[in-house]
């Protein structure tokens, strides 16, 4: 699907529900929907999985992440801490929906390791598990020793971990791309090269108007990713979700040694094998935007610091070679999932900020709320009346290039390279 001759045959349609951003929210719940047999239009600006979706690094994440472990806004930290139970779900969602699909995905799940190379840092880790025991993820503290037994290949440094044994990794190029041909096998219309210019509401719902065509619909659901604040903007919504481009780098094969999720407590890392025996090195380093493509341009001062840390952990990495770079945006929110029914708009939802872990879990709680269903795990504090209040506050440490770049972790990683 990605990459394929952009389609440009005109349509005018009528359905039942429009999602507007074929990711991985977009293209899970289009999936969803078709199983219960609802007519479902899928649209994207570009192609299915083209953006976040299709360029992150695979990760399946349980434990919280390093930059909510270091949030010191409390009460941001405990919102984005209650939506941990969705990326331990989904990465049971992926395993079951993986069987559905016709390509193999690639779901593994051989457990993640956080580290830690100081005391200081091995305090944040304590804390976090603190609260992560609190919603029910088994993450467990322990020592260098034990770690070093876990994964014999990282270097003397590390001193302690939380280990997580739901934790693993995917192959996100076919998993969004699956999923929306799931859909399409189950009679959900996909429309790429699509890209929404206009919507108004109506007696009967809404009238969309595309670069290809209109699209009359009783619901909506914007899935737009990075782009959500701006096509909510079209219906007169300002939502404060912004964006950040981020980049992520492959290595040459090298024989398989490693099953984990690796990543560090203080230092932006992900770090797997995937299965052809590559080292996918990524977890959030910044990209540049190309103001002449409004597309990722490559920033070489991320690319030198994220392969730094990833030798620096694992020295017997040291000397591969950096096959491919290559970047993608994704939207950035207060910390926690944006899901439900806009309020005022009656059938507008918004599908945002969930991650790519969760994004087949959370579709499936918002497609069973469409559907007048209770789902399985309450949503109803992840609404995006919370966004309309002027209450939020948007942005996590640490996202911004300047905020890293100036940080002490930056300085001894720019010193050593």
């Amino acid at each position: 699907m990605a990459g394929a001759r952009p389609e440009t045959t005109r349509f005018d349609v009528d359905t039942d529900v429009l999602i507007v951003g074929a990711g991985i929210l977009g293209s899970s719940l289009a999936y969803w929907l078709s199983r219960d047999k609802t007519d479902v239009v899928l649209i994207d600006a570009f192609d299915v999985s083209t953006q976040a979706s299709g360029t992150n690094a695979g990760s399946l994440h349980v434990q919280m992440t390093n930059y909510f472990a270091h949030d010191d806004d409390q009460e941001r930290l405990a919102l984005a801490a209650s939506a941990l139970p969705i990326g331990r779900s989904g990465v049971k969602t992926w395993k079951e929906v993986a069987p559905d699909l016709d390509i193999n995905i690639e779901v593994k799940v051989g457990g993640g390791l956080m580290v830690a190379e100081t005391d200081e840092q091995m305090k944040t880790l304590r804390c976090k598990v603190d609260i992560e025991r609190t919603y029910g993820i088994d993450a467990e503290i322990i020592g260098g020793n034990e770690t070093r037994r876990v994964a014999p290949y990282l270097g003397s440094s590390v001193i302690g971990a939380v280990w997580c044994a739901e934790e693993g990794k995917i192959n996100p190029l076919t998993a969004t791309v699956a999923l929306a041909r799931g859909a399409e096998h189950r009679g959900a219309r996909v429309f790429r090269h699509a890209k929404l210019t206009g919507i108004e509401r109506d007696r009967r719902g809404f009238v969309a108007t595309t670069t290809r065509g209109r699209i009359r619909a009783k619901r909506v659901v914007n899935a737009g990713g990075a782009w959500v604040a701006q096509i909510a903007r079209m219906i007169g919504i300002e939502l404060p979700i912004d964006w950040a481009p981020m980049q992520v780098n492959v290595s040459e094969p090298i024989e398989m040694f490693m099953d984990h999720l690796l990543q560090h407590i203080d230092v932006k890392l992900t770090l797997k094998q995937a299965d052809n025996g590559t080292m996918i090195i990524g977890g959030g380093w910044p990209t540049a935007i190309d103001p002449a493509t409004d597309q990722p341009d490559i920033l070489h001062a991320s690319v030198r610091g994220n392969m730094w840390i990833a030798r620096h952990l694992i020295p017997a990495i040291g000397h591969l070679r950096l096959v491919r770079t290559w970047g993608g945006i994704m939207a950035i929110g207060d910390g926690a999932p944006v899901l439900g029914e806009v309020p005022n708009i009656p059938g507008y939802f918004i599908a945002a900020c969930v991650g790519y872990t969760g994004g087949p879990y959370a579709a499936r709680l918002l497609a069973d709320t469409m559907a007048g269903r209770k789902p399985d795990f309450d949503i109803s504090r992840y609404t995006p009346a919370r966004l309309l209040t002027g209450a939020t506050k948007s942005g996590i440490r640490g996202y911004t290039w300047e905020t890293y770049r100036t940080s002490p972790v930056a300085r001894r990683i720019s010193v050593a390279i």
